[in-house]
């Protein structure tokens, strides 16, 4: 049997998320009164936590906490009434349940709050089709969006649901909605699995990679945001794999430090022991900073160089949302590409995107997590 993809998905807080090794179990807590099941727990926020902890009892991996039915027919709920029904149960299991936790919404305020009171990833289940600013929540929280496919919303999916390729269009659909989800800020970067054989070079390279958007910020703008956290703790943790794991630092030696434990269940904290001193402790944290900041100053020098480049990528993409790698080449050689298509003219859009019709929101999709390569 082929060997799957293996994915490690960022969470907040430096968790990760483990995929590919084996088909994970998500739990459903529906609040809500109408939901597939008939199993809605919309009166009783502590119900709907002890069902959630039930399920991770049971073997969920995950949980996902819902306040809008979206079984076809049902009717939507507004921003406030899901939060009524969804905030409360979020606040109970904070602290409380040992595996993530998703909210179902395609609402960019529902969303905010959710990750505000402890939801580590965003379910979507209309592709960002129905909340435009869904993506940027996304992007500034660092937290993990998946992207369904549907076509239209839920009084409406099975009308619409027509398709003459039905494989060819959901993949076209799913292909431009994640392209809408990078173009909000989403980032798709491959992360490292510890079973391949990768350089010392190609680790710094992806460090600094990771870097460059909080540099491009400080570069334009003369200041940074929270944006580029998730991209932070990633770069710090590659770091930290290099020191503690891989052997890549001269002054630490080809040695392994803070070995994990047996039996991590997926999406929970790797266990670690510190079978090193304090005095190991203090070097390993420089050797991390080092790493680190000579790739943030490396990053510096190359997108300090080429600053034009940087802004003419960024304000074409500011026009037109997605740029293939043809495309951002030419740029940075100075030379044009085509024009944008204009939507009053009629013409076709760029290619992996799909037009809905006049009355119908644009489809559907999953944000992937980054890949990684399996073990073969």
């Amino acid at each position: 049997m082929t060997p799957r993809t293996r994915y490690t998905l960022a969470l907040p807080g430096g968790r990760a998320l483990e995929l590919g090794a084996r088909t994970l179990v998500m739990g459903i807590v529906n609040v809500t009164p109408d939901s597939f099941a008939g199993d809605g727990v919309t009166a009783d926020p502590g119900r709907a936590a002890e069902r959630a902890l039930a399920l991770e009892e049971a073997g969920a991996d995950l949980v996902d906490v819902g306040g809008e039915s979206t079984r076809p027919g049902a009717e939507p709920v507004p921003a406030d009434e899901e939060l009524r029904r969804i905030l409360p149960v979020l606040d109970r299991l904070r602290g409380r349940v040992g595996v993530p936790v998703s909210v179902d919404t395609y609402k960019a305020e529902v969303a905010r709050a959710a990750l505000d009171h402890g939801a580590d990833l965003i379910n979507d289940v209309s592709g960002l089709a129905a909340g435009p600013g869904l993506a940027a929540v996304a992007a500034d929280a660092g937290a993990p969006l998946v992207l369904m496919h549907n076509r239209g919303a839920s009084r409406e999916m099975y009308r619409r649901a027509r398709y003459r390729d039905v494989g060819s269009e959901v993949a076209a659909e799913l292909r431009a909605a994640v392209d809408r989800a990078v173009a909000a800020g989403v980032t798709q970067q491959l992360p490292v699995d510890d079973k391949h054989n990768y350089s010392r070079d190609y680790l710094n390279d992806q460090i600094a990679i990771l870097l460059g958007g909080r540099l491009a910020e400080e570069l334009t703008n003369g200041n940074v945001t929270t944006g580029a956290g998730n991209d932070l703790d990633r770069a710090t943790d590659m770091a930290r794999r290099m020191v503690c794991e891989w052997g890549m630092s001269e002054s630490i030696g080809p040695l392994t430090y803070g070995k994990k434990e047996e039996q991590v269940f997926l999406g929970r904290d790797f266990a670690q022991s510190q079978d090193y001193s304090e005095g190991t402790a203090i070097r390993i944290d420089q050797e991390i900073k080092r790493i680190v900041t000579e790739n943030y100053d490396r990053a510096r020098e190359l997108l300090g160089s080429h600053k034009d480049e940087l802004v003419r990528i960024a304000e074409e993409l500011l026009i037109r949302e997605v740029l293939d790698a043809e495309q951002v080449k030419r740029l940075a050689r100075g030379l044009p590409i085509d024009p944008a298509p204009d939507p009053a003219s009629g013409s076709a859009p760029p290619t992996g995107t799909v037009s809905p019709s006049a009355d119908e929101p644009e489809p559907a999709p999953i944000v992937p997590p980054p890949p990684v390569p399996s073990e073969a």
